[in-house]
């Protein structure tokens, strides 16, 4: 299912049998509540809600490239005076260099066409405070024609130090990466 109708399913996937598993994911990056995060390819919100409610003296900005999944995001934080959102390519987002002290992306990573992934990638990089995070949640293997390997060499190009990394199971069936990056050693 895509588009606004794929959005509203995992919505309410989201809302039910993934809600634990979002809320564990956020509260595992262990913010203080004032950091200024990215949920690039924050889709309808399913992630972006939990940073909201952790970020309460910070800033949460949320990205796509989807226009009904910015609209379904929002609609989703609309109480949140804590959120932006952006519809877009974030390479011409107009966002300040060094303004994020965490990108995340949530099964965005392989959904990044290859011949525009550097591009992107670096500009991510670019947004990052000096000892900023890039935290990355995908799919491997078959379910994503990409590995954990492929994931951390490309990030490791442009500058990103791997400070933790981990292969997991979404659904108990998808192998999944979630990987840690840093601009700075820790």
């Amino acid at each position: 299912m895509t588009g606004e109708r794929g959005y509203r399913f995992w919505l309410i996937l989201g809302d039910t049998v993934f809600r634990n598993y979002y809320r564990e994911c956020v509260s595992s990056l262990n913010l203080n509540g004032n950091e200024t995060v990215m949920d690039f390819g924050c889709g309808p919100g399913l992630v972006s809600r939990y940073f909201a409610e952790k970020l309460v003296q910070g800033h949460l900005t949320c990205v796509d490239v989807s226009e009904p999944a910015i609209r379904l995001a929002g609609n989703r934080l609309k109480a949140c005076g804590n959120v932006d959102f952006v519809l877009g390519d974030i390479r011409g987002a107009g966002l300040a260099a060094g303004s994020f002290d965490l990108i995340f992306l949530n099964f965005v990573y392989c959904h990044i066409d290859a011949s525009q992934r550097s591009g992107i990638i670096g500009k991510l990089v670019e947004l990052l405070h000096d000892r900023g995070r890039l935290v990355v949640r995908n799919a491997v293997g078959r379910h994503a024609g990409i590995s954990s390997e492929r994931i951390g060499r490309d990030l490791a190009r442009f500058g990103l130090n791997k400070i933790y990394g981990e292969m997991t199971r979404s659904l108990f069936i998808v192998p999944t990466y979630f990987g840690i990056f840093s601009r700075a050693a820790d």
